[in-house]
């Protein structure tokens, strides 16, 4: 019996994992409750055994897996996957733990530890931005003085981060001294290591590689319509693909491939976001050892014709990968839009050529609170997918809706 394990604390799965399976294959689902309930019921099915727990962590999941090994027989073996960035530590430790196949812990660190991850990059001559790892206690015992002596390499604003945060959670810019003041004060009562890195201003890119064996068997790079920063207050965010070996296309092609050779990834998919520099370089800002979040997956699948996440779990287990693109008749792109604080009084439709479905999940009379992250849906006021047969049209709409704002409030 071959048992597959998919592990899930926030993200839901959204493609079929039947094509995975054979006869003697078992598919079992450990998440949070929170992320079990995001499931679709077609993709539930594909489960023969869901356990939801209240808190996903060590101590609740750990005797589930626990209890299938102790159930298997001495040819039986058993894998444990993710694509949810927030479940890839647990992953890693469970498989360390019992000595499983995959992702080790020592691996995958380097892909979530964002002060371990940019001095590893910074060793390969990548530009990164200037950071530093904020120590909590030097702070409680030289307060000021402290903030002087981080703040000397850093030019304000500077951004800061958890070091193993995802989602953009608790990730906020910071723009004068005073607010690093009051930044420092209230992180002194949460439990999360923080650092500190130097804010970059410029076209943010979004990039999803495949790999196997080191090497990098497909590559999308997508442009931001925004940065995920300016998301929390108050934009849209969305991503549109580049046309495969255009000017920009190519050179961060040759930015993957250099990115890869100083942290060499598992196998899988890898997503990582780069910013562009005045002299057509990059600067690195972060890499996941998963694919990418969001509408991302929904619509690179209608434009290259299969599903990163499913890719991610074949080449978790070892298997081969089709990763030749086909031309689609139609190109799709996406966009989300934040909750703003105040009472909706409006939700405009956008004016573009593309034809479009938007679904909101508010409405006009609705009292909304200011979105803090992209992790949580509750931030979300709704989303929009757009498709278009020529590709300059749909990015011209990409530009168009770069600065629509249909989510109209007052605050009291």
């Amino acid at each position: 019996m071959k048992t597959i394990i998919f592990l899930t604390c926030i993200t839901a799965i959204h493609c079929d994992l039947s094509p995975l399976r054979t006869a003697d294959t078992q598919f079992i689902l450990i998440g949070s409750e929170y992320a079990v309930e995001r499931f679709k019921p077609e993709i539930l099915k594909n489960f023969d055994a869901v356990h939801a727990v209240k808190l996903f962590n060590m101590v609740s999941i750990t005797p589930l897996v626990k209890s299938y090994l102790e159930n298997s027989k001495p040819n039986d073996t058993l894998h444990i996957l993710t694509k949810d960035e927030y479940a890839l530590l647990e992953n890693a430790k469970l498989n360390d733990l019992f000595n499983l196949p995959g992702i080790t812990l020592r691996q995958i660190m380097p892909f979530r530890d964002k002060v371990l991850m940019k001095e590893t990059v910074a060793q390969a001559n990548i530009l990164v931005p200037k950071f530093v790892d904020f120590d909590k206690e030097r702070y409680r015992h030289r307060g000021e003085t402290y903030i002087d002596e981080i703040l000397s390499p850093l030019k304000l604003p500077v951004v800061v981060k958890p070091k193993l945060g995802v989602g953009c959670i608790n990730v906020m810019k910071l723009n004068n001294r005073s607010e690093v003041n009051i930044w420092s004060d209230t992180i002194l009562k949460d439990d999360n290591s923080y650092q500190l890195e130097e804010f970059y201003e410029g076209q943010v890119y979004n990039c999803d590689a495949v790999i196997k064996n080191g090497e990098i068997l497909f590559f999308s790079p997508c442009e931001y319509l925004n940065s995920i920063l300016d998301y929390t207050v108050g934009k849209p965010m969305g991503l549109i693909r580049l046309p495969e070996n255009s000017g920009v296309w190519r050179r961060l092609f040759k930015f993957a491939q250099q990115l890869t050779r100083a942290l060499p990834p598992p196998d899988g998919m890898i997503n990582f976001e780069v910013i562009a520099t005045d002299d057509n370089g990059f600067v690195f800002i972060e890499i996941g050892a998963r694919p990418s979040g969001a509408m991302v997956a929904m619509s690179e699948e209608k434009n290259n014709g299969f599903h990163y996440d499913f890719l991610h779990f074949q080449l978790g287990l070892g298997m081969v990968v089709d990763v030749n693109r086909r031309e689609p008749q139609e190109y799709y792109s996406w966009v989300m839009y934040p909750n703003k604080e105040g009472m909706v009084v409006e939700l405009k439709k956008p004016n573009i050529v593309s034809k479009y479905d938007l679904e909101w999940l508010i409405k006009v009379g609705d009292y909304t609170q200011q979105a803090t992250d992209i992790a949580n849906i509750t931030n979300f006021a709704g989303s929009m997918v757009y498709h278009h047969p020529e590709y300059r049209q749909l990015y011209q709409d990409f530009l168009t809706l770069r600065g629509f704002d249909p989510v109209v409030v007052v605050r009291k």
